[in-house]
């Protein structure tokens, strides 16, 4: 099952640097445009963003379909390295069997995280009590944060193959900084200069 989950195929030949500056320029964009489309069903509150300061690691826009950022695709991957790392689970990268499985899980379990923290938002009351949203609103909230968050799983699959030659073949600390420089750019009050 995880061999067939979100799996961007890799290329036959080799792919030429500005394909992959393209395609990394196509990938920004959706992010970009995702990040200002906001939430439907929310209430504006005039709270302060608990979140805040974690929005610029994560980055995540609130109130827009960006909400949960790319906090669920790095969160599994860390847990995911961390039980690799201390052989709880056994992975050979070098075998490319066991490679596909490893990033299938971690996308698996990606799509976990993702609805856990799209209920806990919701839950928790970041969007207004959930007795004045409704349950038709709550659900249809979790729902655009969850097919938010596939859209980026697909965003990283795309942008991180592992040890593979792909159309955007980046190491894997490249992930963090692709999505945050950008976001972090239009945000005149978080950094004084890009």
């Amino acid at each position: 099952m995880f061999l067939f989950l979100l799996v961007c195929p890799c290329p036959l030949a080799q792919i030429p640097f500005r394909e992959k500056v393209m395609w990394t320029v196509v990938t920004l964009f959706i992010f970009l445009v995702c990040c200002q489309i906001p939430l439907y069903g929310i209430r504006s509150s005039n709270s302060s963003d608990p979140f805040y300061w974690m929005r610029v690691i994560l980055a995540s826009n609130r109130g827009t379909l960006m909400e949960l950022g790319i906090s669920p695709i790095v969160t599994s991957g860390l847990v995911m390295q961390l039980l690799a790392g201390s052989k709880i689970i056994a992975v050979d990268q070098s075998n490319k069997e066991d490679r596909q499985l490893f990033q299938g899980a971690q996308k698996f379990f990606g799509i976990v995280i993702t609805i856990g923290e799209a209920v806990a938002y919701v839950l928790s009351g970041m969007y207004g009590d959930v007795k004045d949203l409704g349950a038709g609103n709550a659900i249809l909230i979790i729902m655009q944060l969850f097919f938010a968050g596939i859209v980026i799983i697909i965003l990283v699959s795309g942008t991180q193959q592992h040890s593979q030659p792909g159309p955007l073949a980046f190491p894997s600390f490249f992930l963090s900084s692709l999505f945050s420089s950008p976001f972090l750019c239009g945000k005149d009050e978080r950094i004084l200069v890009c």
